[in-house]
């Protein structure tokens, strides 16, 4: 694992890096889009309203989604991930034993 990798991975014993950007920008976005149309509506109608919401709806929200989307893919390729989910214990379990004759422990 390159350094990035690792970055991406861990700070401290909370939350991975890229987690934390994704809650960053899902919140600036939350607060900007409360910001415009909650608090004075009439700057929809106004062209720096409208390039806002153009920018938070079709640059900030895609990269929100695909910077999730690209941790949650990395994630689900482990074990650890697998067994996170209670129906998934007894293959996992076949999985690492090493008498079992299953496809899963022989792969």
């Amino acid at each position: 694992m390159n350094s990035f990798e690792e970055s991406l991975n861990a700070v401290g014993n909370g939350l991975p890096l890229i987690s934390w950007i994704v809650l960053i920008l899902c919140l600036i976005s939350i607060s900007l889009i409360i910001l415009i149309v909650v608090q004075d509506p009439k700057k929809t109608t106004k062209p720096f309203g409208k390039l806002l919401l153009l920018i938070i709806f079709f640059v900030v929200t895609p990269t929100i989604y695909l910077l999730n989307f690209g941790y949650a893919v990395e994630e689900s390729k482990s074990v650890e991930f697998c067994n996170s989910c209670h129906i998934m214990n007894g293959y996992v379990d076949n999985l690492q034993d090493p008498d079992s004759e299953y496809l899963s422990s022989l792969h």
